[in-house]
């Protein structure tokens, strides 16, 4: 503070001291006078001294004016949660009062409103210089033009609605949205019904939420809920939501499915759950609710006829194996049930697949004791590539006929019988079938000129195995 300000209030002071003690002297009601030798103490009414607000060093406030809060709103932005709107600097005067006489409405604050409704009331109880606002924060649905209002309220100076800035903001969607846009707020521990496990929320559209909620824990579905665009903007879930027996440490996917992308989002987070719903929800019986179930299968790329299985597991939601119970396998239209060993595991053998992408399917249609759960996975079977055997031959001019033999098997090693390869030499092509050994032996009829000729086999594939290709040396002396 300037010293000719300090030197002004202080000239004040005294003079309002000076006038209220003359008025005193003159009105013996508003006198109180004790006798100390020569000396009169004089006590002046509290109500006529003009008392100015001052913070806690004494210092005398100023009330801000609008100009002190650089309020910068963007006149158009990209929906993106984490980019700041609207900003605004915090004179020293704003803060919150830590008094229980006055409630929150009634302290120092900032008001950013929204055409519509939507409102954010700021208290500085944390000493911050500036805050910066997002889209998200603001409660903006979809786009559209935004007339946006900023005020300041102040109890203390009787400051009411005084408006410090307002504009427009033009909001376009961003196609670059992200999970951080539709869901948050996990707690690391979920240990009652009423504890909260996180928010999902979509502010993108008018509509507000619409699509499917799903959660899992430990890959089993403990949650799941479709919501068809009814004006909700968001769902909080809490321990009492969740489905199944849930007792420990987990790895919980939350995924939001939206309708309006059609994209799936999600995010995944350590939660320690203790109890929930090994007492409460019960089912029409009185009795514990069924624990969830989960089917653990990875997608698998072989080859043709190759000796390998896939391999399912079933878990319960705290990770126990769930043995003896039939698993029904979908593969290629049919349908059969395979028991589970105790380790909660199914094989299911690939030689046979023929080359293509299969989809197979594992579903476990749950008891008494386990709720039912399914799992697909994608099984790429690739051609396989067969092997020519053929050595380098030498035939005699003289001879008319010449035969010659290669050999062809599979890719593990199997003779491949009754078919057909070719061999062109000196620019003549000849066909021949394999036998049961797997053998096919051309007759060479028209190679009557002395030389040594290159000479291509090749077996030109089918549907289960690739084109292959061998290269000798025939000669004729």
């Amino acid at each position: 503070m300037n010293f000719k300000k300090i030197v002004a209030i202080t000239l004040l002071l005294l003079a309002i001291l000076t006038v209220g003690a003359v008025s005193a002297a003159e009105d013996t009601d508003a006198l109180a006078v004790d006798d100390v030798g020569d000396e009169q103490i004089i006590e002046a009414p509290v109500d006529d001294i003009a008392l100015l607000g001052s913070d806690e060093n004494n210092e005398v406030l100023q009330d801000p004016a609008a100009e002190d809060f650089n309020v910068v709103i963007k006149s158009e932005a990209d929906i993106k949660s984490k980019e700041a709107v609207v900003s605004f600097d915090l004179p020293s005067y704003v803060k919150q009062k830590n008094s229980s006489v006055y409630p929150d409405f009634y302290n120092d604050h900032v008001e950013v409103q929204v055409q519509g409704g939507s409102s954010f009331r700021f208290y500085n109880a944390g000493g911050e210089s500036s805050i910066s606002l997002t889209i998200d924060d603001l409660y903006i649905f979809w786009g559209d033009d935004y007339n946006i209002t900023v005020y300041y309220n102040s109890h203390d100076s009787n400051i009411e609605n005084l408006k410090i800035a307002s504009g427009t903001l033009k909001v376009t969607e961003s196609a670059d949205l992200t999970a951080d846009n539709f869901i948050e707020a996990y707690d690391s521990a979920v240990e009652s019904g009423d504890d909260y496990l996180c928010t999902v929320f979509d502010t993108k559209t008018e509509s507000g939420l619409n699509g499917q909620v799903t959660i899992y824990a430990n890959g089993a579905q403990i949650y799941t809920k479709t919501f068809t665009g009814s004006g909700t903007p968001s769902i909080a879930i809490y321990g009492s939501d969740l489905t199944g027996n849930l007792n420990g440490e987990y790895n919980v996917k939350i995924t939001y499915k939206r309708t309006a992308d059609g994209k799936e989002y999600s995010k995944n987070a350590a939660v320690t759950f203790k109890n929930i719903g090994t007492v409460t929800p019960s089912d029409e019986t009185g009795g514990d609710m069924p624990i969830a179930t989960a089917i653990s299968a990875s997608a698998v790329s072989i080859v043709y006829n190759q000796n390998k299985n896939l391999v399912a597991t079933l878990k319960d939601a705290n990770g126990k194996a769930i043995g003896g119970v039939d698993v029904f396998i979908s593969i290629m239209g049919v349908k059969y049930p395979l028991k589970t060993d105790k380790n909660g595991q199914i094989k299911q053998s690939l030689s046979s697949l023929p080359p293509k992408t299969h989809t197979i399917t594992f579903a476990f249609d749950g008891n008494s004791k386990y709720l039912k759960s399914t799992k697909s996975v994608k099984v790429t079977v690739k051609k396989a590539t067969p092997k020519i055997t053929a050595k380098a031959k030498t035939f005699k001019k003289s001879v008319k006929t010449k035969k010659y033999t290669i050999t062809l098997k599979d890719n593990l090693n199997k003779v491949m019988k009754n078919t057909k390869v070719t061999i062109k030499v000196n620019k003549k092509t000849y066909n021949a079938k394999t036998n049961s050994k797997g053998q096919a032996t051309f007759k060479i009829t028209k190679l009557t000129k002395k030389g040594t000729f290159k000479s291509v086999i090749t077996y030109k594939g089918s549907s289960y195995y690739n084109k292959v290709t061998k290269t000798v040396n025939i000669k004729c002396k």
